[in-house]
């Protein structure tokens, strides 16, 4: 039998780490750290791929969405090394057939037969993934805003960039919502009820469910993922106990100027023009969709908000303009 590769779309802090080692539990599923590769728009043009990685090995790629990561393949000690990337592309004729051929030499040293790959900004690529993987099983993960942006604010030290980050990313997602292929997996759910969201999850790849899954000792193989993969920030290890002791800790954390960014942040022209969208949606419209009420009023965002938001823009500006690329806001709270 053929399996199709499974995608994981969200943002970060959503939980991807710990639904991928679930995922790789399997005896027959692969999924390993982020590569920040299959969310590049210029690899699927597979000319200017071939002519270009070798470059872009050396001084990265960065991506058009709003996580602006300036990798190209990231995680390569857990993959190939690059000559074998590159000795792929020259006899490759494809992306399709690249990615077979890649995932073909992962997965076989792991005895598995179907690879997954949870770089949440994927989802700025959906059209393009489909395109070459029409069957592929799309897991859109999604936990509540006041959690994630807290989690994720931990880490990048800017809520604007937290909000904007996980309102660009899910909407991003979101646009395949009405796809055969499209599955929603709500982190809350994952964590309450693991079985029942991990025996669905199986149900849509098309294997089995293994009890195996869900015991934590099962997961020794991904542990070797671990660096460069895991944050401090992290209240809770993806190798523990499952646990739901982490819903709602984000939401007493807020300060009322986090609930007046979450409030007004909504996607922008250039943001709805990318992800292929008529309607300017917000942060909070698209919370309530996925069953999160944050029932914030015009709560005001004060000058150090819109200082935050600026320094991030002009900080990613410089990072796109470094790899000669037009970086225009995706998400505003004005």
């Amino acid at each position: 039998m053929t399996y199709s590769p499974v995608f994981i779309f969200c943002a970060a802090s959503s939980g991807s780490t710990l639904l991928a080692s679930i995922l790789h539990a399997h005896s027959k599923i692969f999924i390993g750290p982020e590569l920040y590769l299959l969310n590049k728009q210029e690899i699927y043009n597979f000319t200017c791929f071939k002519a270009n990685a070798h470059i872009w090995l050396k001084e990265g790629l960065i991506d058009n969405g709003q996580i602006g990561m300036p990798v190209f393949y990231f995680n390569r000690k857990h993959y190939l090394p690059d000559y074998k990337f590159l000795e792929i592309i020259k006899r490759s004729s494809s992306t399709r057939e690249f990615f077979d051929c890649f995932f073909h030499n992962v997965i076989s040293k792991h005895n598995k037969c179907i690879w997954g790959e949870k770089t949440g900004s994927n989802s700025y690529c959906t059209k393009n993934i489909l395109k070459i993987y029409p069957n592929a099983t799309i897991i859109h993960l999604v936990r509540d805003p006041r959690d994630s942006c807290i989690s994720i604010k931990k880490r990048s030290g800017s809520f604007y960039h937290a909000a904007a980050h996980w309102l660009y990313n899910n909407a991003a997602a979101r646009a395949c919502k009405d796809l055969e292929n499209y599955h929603l997996v709500r982190y809350e759910d994952l964590v309450s009820d693991p079985k029942t969201c991990i025996t669905l999850i199986c149900k849509r790849i098309g294997v089995e469910f293994e009890p195996a899954m869900l015991n934590r000792d099962s997961n020794i193989q991904w542990r070797i993922f671990f660096d460069n993969n895991t944050h401090k920030s992290w209240s809770l290890m993806p190798d523990v106990t499952i646990s739901a002791e982490a819903i709602g800790k984000g939401r007493s954390l807020l300060t009322n100027a986090d609930k007046g960014i979450l409030y007004r942040s909504k996607l922008t022209n250039r943001g709805m023009k990318l992800l292929g969208i008529d309607n300017r949606i917000s942060l909070v419209e698209l919370a309530a969709d996925f069953n999160y009420n944050l029932d914030y009023n015009s709560q005001i965002v004060d000058y150090k908000a819109y200082m935050d938001a600026l320094n991030q823009f002009l900080t990613r500006c410089k990072r796109s303009a470094i790899r000669k690329k037009l970086y225009l806001p995706l998400v505003t709270i004005l």
